[in-house]
C-alpha cells in the first residue's frame, strides 16, 4: 500500500473559499451559502443565500432568501469539487461535498478580538468616518 505524502489530518483540515470544509454540520434551519454556480437561471450562483429545510443522504433541501428567485425551494446534489491554481496549495485537492458553507452574520463590535478566517462586509451606505 502506498503512502501518502499529506496526513489525513491535514487533507481534512483544508477549507478555503472555493471548497467546503472536509466535515460539514449542517441541520434544519441553518443559513447556508452557495459556493457554486449551480443553475444561474433559478437562481442558485455562487454567494447565493440560502435556508436549509431538510437533508437527505445525498441531497439538502433549501429555499433561496435573496434575488428574485427569493422563496423558492431547491434540492442540492453533492457534487465533486476541487481546488484550483490559485489556492495556493501544491497540489489539487478533491472532495465530494454540498455545496455549501454555513454563513453568520455579527457586528462589528461581537467581532472584536476574535480571529475569523474569512470575512464579508456589507455596507448599504456611504460611511462616513470622519
Amino acid at each position: 500500500m502506498a503512502t501518502l505524502p499529506y496526513q489525513h489530518e491535514f487533507l481534512n483540515s483544508i477549507a478555503q473559499g472555493s471548497i467546503p470544509p472536509y466535515i460539514l454540520k449542517v441541520k434544519k434551519g441553518a443559513p447556508l451559502m452557495l459556493l457554486r454556480n449551480i443553475d444561474p437561471i433559478y437562481g442558485l450562483c455562487n454567494g447565493t443565500q440560502l435556508l436549509c429545510r431538510g437533508l437527505f443522504k445525498n441531497m439538502l433541501d433549501v429555499n433561496i432568501l435573496i434575488g428574485s428567485n427569493t422563496g423558492k425551494r431547491a434540492f442540492l446534489p453533492i457534487i465533486k469539487l476541487k481546488t484550483n491554481a490559485s489556492s495556493g496549495l501544491p497540489f489539487v485537492l478533491s472532495r465530494k461535498q454540498f455545496p455549501v458553507t454555513l454563513r453568520f452574520a455579527i457586528t462589528i463590535n461581537k467581532s472584536q478580538e476574535q480571529t475569523i478566517p474569512n470575512v464579508e462586509i456589507y455596507l448599504p451606505r456611504m460611511v462616513n468616518y470622519m
